[in-house]
């Protein structure tokens, strides 16, 4: 098994040398793929996404070695955090999560995305919702094929602060509430039924009337 050891920080005392290791590495893997969506490239903005007081990262670590090979970046917020406004339910929001190719499909994205999953449930959250840039090859497919995860780009749209004309991007997110689970469920039950009994009425409309 993999040697790893996961460590949280806040990323106001984010030690400065492991903050140039997560931007080196987010320039190196992400850097083409946000210019080419157009979301672009600020390298002063992701430092300061990395570093500010409402920044929090996991870091995952060579247990020998100490090496970074991985990193997550979140805030707890609100999922307009992706329009810059504080619209819509409470989330834990990812902008990155990003783990070195030789240790990829090797359950380390995975295991981080639980371990903020488990996060957002203590913390009494909505949703883990995850930006992810319309370049991305790696993204959507690793998200969708992890359980409870969906493109949720059409809601977020839906927000009074959103610019239905930026497809530079896309969010996925994950309902952790168990209420709004349970009334998902609820409603996809009746207009179960509801298709039911329509297709049921049209059946009946449709049979030949019975001979006098």
């Amino acid at each position: 098994g993999l040697d790893l050891e996961i460590e949280f920080h806040s990323g106001k005392k984010l030690n400065r040398a492991d903050a140039k290791v997560c931007l080196a590495m987010c320039r190196e893997e992400l850097q083409e793929e946000y210019e080419v969506s157009g979301y672009g490239w600020d390298e002063e903005d992701k430092w300061g996404e990395l570093t500010s007081s409402e920044s929090r990262l996991l870091l995952f670590r060579e247990a020998v070695g100490r090496r970074i090979v991985g990193y997550a970046s979140f805030r707890l917020t609100l999922q307009g955090e992706c329009w810059n406004c504080m619209e819509g339910s409470p989330c834990l929001f990812v902008y990155d999560l990003l783990v070195l190719p030789e240790y990829r499909r090797k359950g380390v994205g995975k295991q981080a995305l639980l371990t903020l999953e488990m996060a957002a449930r203590k913390a009494r959250l909505a949703y883990v919702c995850a930006l992810v840039t319309s370049a991305s090859a790696l993204g959507p497919p690793f998200l969708s094929a992890i359980k409870g995860w969906r493109d949720d780009t059409a809601a977020v749209l839906q927000m009074d602060a959103a610019d239905p004309d930026d497809d530079s991007f896309r969010v996925y997110a994950k309902c952790v509430d168990t209420s709004i689970l349970q009334a998902e469920q609820q409603s996809q039950s009746v207009q179960a039924y509801a298709r039911q009994l329509a297709a049921q009425l049209a059946a009946a409309s449709a049979a030949p009337p019975p001979p006098p």
